[in-house]
């Protein structure tokens, strides 16, 4: 667990360590999302340590599993964008939406997520599908909060701290 959490801890360091005033475009979220997915590969395998038995069916499944996260999260992405590009002028009524809308992503992004450790247990064990998902929620968590960290509305509340 300890080595788990210091790749995760290294590359979020590593990525993320820029400066957190400036406005993220939806374009530079693009970027940020492609350089996430593969240096989380990396980090997965390195991890992991996948023999080539275990590699060979392991990696179809996270591909399809990471196609459809990227999915879920283009969308967290946009509402996230919208909300911070929109929020000075939002009703309340759009801004409990927008927080619906959060939560039924979560929801998704959890069925996603016990849908595909119930595929990487059938090709791996339960205890290697376990130290996966360990990585993933990991993953998961540094990176949802480092979105709503970004966020313009989050950073205006935080100064007034």
């Amino acid at each position: 667990m300890k080595k788990i959490l210091f790749g995760v801890c290294f590359l979020v360091a590593a990525f993320f360590i820029r400066p957190a005033s400036a406005q993220i475009t939806t374009g530079q979220f693009r970027i940020i999302r492609v350089s996430w997915e593969f240096d989380k590969k990396v980090v997965v395998d390195e991890v992991m340590q996948f023999d080539e038995k275990e590699a060979d069916v392991f990696w179809p499944v996270y591909d399809r599993y990471m196609k459809d996260w990227g999915r879920l999260m283009n969308y967290r992405i946009y509402g996230l964008q919208k909300s911070c590009d929109n929020f000075k002028n939002m009703s309340p009524a759009t801004t409990s939406r927008f927080i619906d809308q959060l939560f039924v992503n979560d929801i998704e992004l959890t069925k996603l997520q016990r849908k595909t450790y119930k595929k990487v247990r059938k090709v791996l064990s339960p205890m290697r599908a376990s130290q996966f998902m360990q990585i993933e929620y990991a993953f998961q968590l540094v990176l949802l909060s480092e979105m709503q960290q970004r966020a313009m509305f989050v950073q205006d509340c935080m100064k007034k701290l």
